[in-house]
């Protein structure tokens, strides 16, 4: 039998362990091939005969060292943690000023003229803030969007951050549906109400006025988003279920449904907190459009569906990262 004071000793080699089925080998950083040549070292000498090393035992020893590790290397970086949150809202403020004054100016203009230049003025305002603060956004279309055509708009939620993104991802003019309590938000308030269709469900008459106006902007070519979930994804799986809205809009229209999928606002800002904000890629998937043609309201749920199935199957294939129950 090999020494195993010599093997523990080696750091920068694999540690084997025979007599087990199957042999264990650790070929990762030296400090864990330390840790586990010191453990075996020290069952070794407790015991005359050969001991039953378990896999547990091995894990055992080994987490709490990587966990003190992990932690001793996000308390290092907190600092810089800290200074990239001000400055990422920071240079959220500066910029949103002057937008905020234009919403302004383009109030005068009317809802239609006035809201397709707040929406310009957002989509200029994204394209500036966030490679400042190091996002990098894409657009992948698996089918094109036609450009004469306007859409109703579906995608999944789950973070502040998707209307940050929004601006980026569609490059056109749209009006999202929105709630009413939103507009009350100072500064952001103003610039939301010129910006979308806002929806107020204290009533069946606030409802009814809200359809009828996305009814006018569909007539326009502008198109409609709607975040048929309702709210945040919290359920850990692909998709909450969704309301009945924007389906029946399409069909009352006419207007096809074009489903695209936020894929990565989950991990840069975490629904939990503002402030869990941090760099990286941000990409933004365009599905295949759904036509409604010779579809009657009784065929909302069935066409609700059929565009619920395609999100998840490509939420699943993508590998979304909030996923943690497979369905």
């Amino acid at each position: 039998m090999r020494s195993w004071k010599k093997e523990a000793s080696i750091s920068t080699r694999p540690i084997s362990v025979t007599g087990l089925a199957p042999p264990l080998h650790f070929r990762g950083a030296p400090a864990v091939a330390k840790v586990c040549g010191l453990f075996l070292l020290n069952v070794m000498s407790k015991q005359k005969s050969s001991p039953a090393i378990t896999w547990k035992r091995i894990l055992n020893a080994i987490v709490p060292v990587m966990k003190r590790k992990i932690n001793a290397m996000r308390l290092l970086l907190l600092p810089f943690r800290c200074l990239y949150i001000i400055y990422a809202f920071s240079t959220f403020v500066l910029l949103m000023i002057p937008v905020f004054l234009w919403a302004l100016f383009a109030s005068l203009f009317g809802k239609i003229r006035g809201g397709n230049l707040v929406y310009g003025a957002c989509i200029i305002w994204a394209d500036i803030w966030l490679p400042l603060i190091f996002i990098w956004h894409r657009n992948i279309y698996i089918q094109e969007l036609n450009k004469k055509q306007s859409y109703i708009f579906v995608a999944n939620h789950t973070s502040y951050l998707d209307s940050a993104i929004l601006p980026k991802t569609i490059r056109r003019p749209v009006r999202p549906l929105g709630k009413i309590e939103m507009t009350k938000i100072p500064i952001f308030g103003t610039i939301y109400k010129n910006a979308i269709v806002s929806v107020d469900r204290s009533s069946l008459r606030n409802r009814s006025k809200s359809i009828k106006q996305l009814k006018t902007i569909l007539q326009k070519g502008i198109s409609i988003l709607v975040f048929p979930e309702g709210t945040f994804n919290t359920t850990g799986k692909p998709l909450k279920d969704f309301y009945d809205g924007a389906f029946r809009i399409a069909i009352e229209t006419g207007t096809p449904i074009k489903p695209f999928l936020f894929l990565d606002s989950y991990s840069r800002m975490h629904y939990s907190s503002i402030f869990s904000l941090n760099p990286g890629r941000s990409r933004a998937v365009f599905l295949p459009e759904v036509r409604v043609d010779g579809l009657t309201v009784r065929d909302a749920t069935a066409l609700k569906e059929t565009v619920f199935m395609m999100m998840e199957k490509a939420l699943i294939e993508y590998g979304a990262g909030w996923i943690k129950k497979r369905v």
